[in-house]
């Protein structure tokens, strides 16, 4: 996000931020303190990237949910049971 430029529209406060997410604005403000959102002061008030939290609210894919969804694909379940019993 370095060196792009930002819209008005573009920043929510921290209870926007936390509506729009459906989550507490005391996890909007520990996700700022730890540094996984970026604090930007706009006329006295805290605000939030809308791009970036929505970013930030997107499941991962990682090797476990892929493998995970190919299980479901194939039909077989999370535990894998069908493969023991000869599928």
């Amino acid at each position: 996000m370095q060196g792009e430029t930002k819209n008005a529209e573009d920043f929510l406060t921290v209870d926007e931020a936390a509506r729009r997410a459906g989550i507490s604005h005391w996890t909007v403000r520990s996700w700022l303190q730890k540094g996984l959102l970026t604090r930007y002061k706009s006329a006295f008030r805290t605000v939030v990237s809308e791009p970036e939290l929505l970013s930030l609210l997107k499941p991962k894919r990682t090797e476990a949910t892929l493998g995970q969804q190919r299980c479901k694909a194939v039909g077989l379940d999370d535990d894998r049971t069908n493969l023991e019993s000869g599928f």
